[in-house]
């Protein structure tokens, strides 16, 4: 795929999440994707396949009660791989992570393969997700 569709498509795939729709985000993703999330907390670990990834992003809303939101700061494609970086505020009860974080994505016959989150502050993250 062009440089160009691989950006659409990761559009698609922020705009989807964005709105809470990760069904929709989820159909951007090949039926065997890995998502890469770090660190030791509930979430972390490689969410294999789509209804795992789902999975992955259904429960991150739950534990923000839907307090979530991720902006675009910048975003960029090639061929075969795309990034962004997002500005991402989440909340849960009084608790509140506010950083950058950068999505690393592998991209193959126009669907995410891979994705990689890669946040600002890794103990941080660790220690509002939970154990």
């Amino acid at each position: 795929m062009s440089a160009q569709t691989n950006l659409e498509l990761m559009k698609k795939v922020y705009a989807a999440f964005g709105t809470g729709d990760v069904d929709t985000a989820g159909s951007y993703w090949k039926a065997d994707a890995v998502h890469h999330y770090p660190g030791r907390s509930v979430l972390a670990g490689e969410h294999r396949g789509v209804a795992d990834s789902i999975a992955f992003a259904n429960k991150m809303f739950e534990l923000t009660n839907g307090q979530l939101s991720m902006d675009v700061v910048d975003l960029a494609a090639s061929e075969t791989h795309a990034y962004a970086t997002l500005q991402t505020t989440y909340r849960r009860g009084e608790n509140k992570l506010d950083m950058r974080f950068v999505n690393l994505v592998r991209i193959e016959d126009g669907l995410i393969a891979e994705f990689w989150t890669l946040p600002e502050d890794q103990y941080a993250v660790d220690e509002f997700w939970g154990s």
